[in-house]
């Protein structure tokens, strides 16, 4: 049952049926009986949307609406990064089996919405949002319609849906490959060692160390930080990749094996080892994450990298997203995406023994 067949059993709007739902301010009592009587008739399921064509109108009626929202950055800087545009990719074909239109937009100022959003257009709205952006933001677009984040900080207290990576399972995935590989002297590098996502997976790194007895693990950092008291790893704190890759090569215990947080430190890292005499592969193993593939076929031989399941967490998003407008006092749900382990040069993929 669709949002179009509930509008005309109560001879409303879909754009009403989204505001009832939403509980919108501004819609009349006896409005409300009748969307409230017509989902109960028809015992409306947000997981039964039937699937139809591409987003436009349906038997002349405007099909449901969702947003996809970039707080507190511009859409084209968020999704120059092939990560986030990954998940879009998945957000949007989703939506096209539902037979939903998407909006992808940004927000800048709490009083500067899409028009579409303020008139009651859209539906819900999933969101990006940077560690580095005002919150008020967020509430902001909560305050118009349903909300659930992506790719989100995993510990936030803020009562919202979220889907995302699991990076607590990444850090494991990639100690398990170096482990595999015979290192026994490994360290995570990571440039954002304030971010709490590449916090996690050197969390996850150091979890699975344990497991395996192994006890001593190193940190390469960019910048001041309590990083190596958070993860019990030896810390060695630079300014830049170039202060990194000397400070591996004149280690007295040098790294064989190295964790780099995301694919496109690794693209910087890489030929700064080389020009010091490291050889990847040889001298050191190196698994990276994000499955940047087209950063990663330049560097030869080609390192291993972690999926973050992109397409997965785009199309969870999208169910979630349907499910929390029709029912919007449920608790809120995390729901966190196994990675894949991507191995070269053939690009196997094994997937994650993580729990979701």
């Amino acid at each position: 049952m669709s949002f179009a067949e509930v509008a005309k059993r109560a001879g409303v709007s879909i754009a009403t049926v989204s505001r009832v739902l939403n509980n919108s301010p501004g819609v009349r009592p006896e409005t409300i009986k009748h969307v409230r009587n017509a989902l109960d008739a028809v015992s409306y399921d947000p997981g039964a949307v039937r699937r139809g064509p591409r987003p436009g109108k349906r038997d002349g009626k405007r099909a449901l609406s969702i947003a996809v929202l970039v707080l507190g950055q511009t859409q084209e800087e968020w999704f120059r990064r092939p990560v986030f545009s990954a998940v879009v990719a998945g957000i949007n074909r989703a939506a096209n089996e539902r037979g939903l239109q998407v909006l992808i937009d940004h927000v800048l100022d709490p009083a500067d919405l899409n028009p579409s959003i303020r008139k009651g257009l859209v539906g819900g709205a999933l969101t990006f949002l940077p560690a580095t952006s005002d919150p008020s933001l967020l509430d902001a677009v909560r305050s118009h319609l349903p909300v659930v984040r992506i790719m989100g900080e995993e510990m936030a207290n803020d009562e919202v849906d979220l889907v995302g990576p699991d990076n607590l399972a990444i850090g494991r995935t990639a100690f398990r490959y170096l482990a595999g590989k015979g290192c026994k002297r490994i360290a995570y590098v990571t440039t954002r060692p304030d971010h709490e996502a590449f916090l996690l997976r050197a969390m996850g790194l150091r979890i699975a160390a344990s497991q395996a007895k192994v006890l001593s693990l190193a940190a390469y950092v960019c910048g001041p930080s309590d990083f190596g008291s958070l993860t019990g790893m030896q810390l060695f704190a630079g300014t830049d990749l170039e202060s990194i890759a000397e400070a591996i090569a004149n280690s007295d215990l040098r790294p064989d094996g190295l964790f780099v947080s995301q694919d496109a430190e690794m693209i910087g890292l890489y030929p700064m080892l080389v020009q010091r005499g490291i050889r990847p592969g040889t001298d050191v193993q190196i698994i990276s994450c994000n499955n940047e593939q087209s950063g990663l076929a330049m560097l030869s031989p080609r390192p291993a990298t972690i999926d973050l399941g992109t397409e997965q967490i785009g199309r969870w998003a999208v169910t979630r997203l349907v499910n929390r407008v029709a029912r919007p006092s449920e608790p809120p749900v995390r729901m966190l995406i196994a990675p894949k382990l991507v191995i070269p040069p053939n690009g196997t993929t094994l997937s994650s023994t993580s729990v979701v």
